[in-house]
């Protein structure tokens, strides 16, 4: 359910939708930093209002666990880069794919057709080849 708040802007009042948790933490005359997303449509023009890290800061757990993760992903992809040469690292797009579709199945109880499953093998079948022409040159 949203609530609506009248935001003074240079003296201009905007009629704002704002979650209800947005609505309890404010008061008359008090400063707040909203990000607003114009919403256009043939018949209306309407502003919504929300705290965009507000949800965030209820699992922080979540926000580490992606800061590590993004950190590690880049760390690999340098190494990648160093040890593999450009043959090697323009593959990492289809790897990544392929670790999303393990992942995805693994913790999100996904399921894939046989042709995707056969796309991941051919994608693992290519990263050893590469390896393996790259150990023998």
């Amino acid at each position: 359910m949203d609530g609506r708040v009248i935001i003074d802007c240079a003296g201009v009042g905007y009629c704002v939708s704002v979650p209800l948790a947005v609505l309890g933490q404010a008061t008359p005359g008090q400063a707040v930093e909203l990000h607003i997303h114009t919403g256009v449509r043939e018949d209306d023009l309407a502003l919504f209002g929300f705290d965009a890290f507000a949800a965030l800061a209820r699992v922080p757990w979540v926000v580490a666990g992606q800061a590590a993760s993004a950190s590690a992903m880049f760390a690999f992809f340098f190494r990648l880069q160093a040890v593999g040469g450009p043959v090697y690292l323009s593959q990492i797009g289809y790897v990544a794919a392929a670790v999303g579709l393990f992942s995805g199945t693994l913790f999100l109880g996904e399921q894939y057709q046989l042709l995707t499953w056969a796309g991941a093998a051919i994608i693992v079948a290519g990263v050893f080849i590469t390896t393996r022409a790259q150990r023998q040159g």
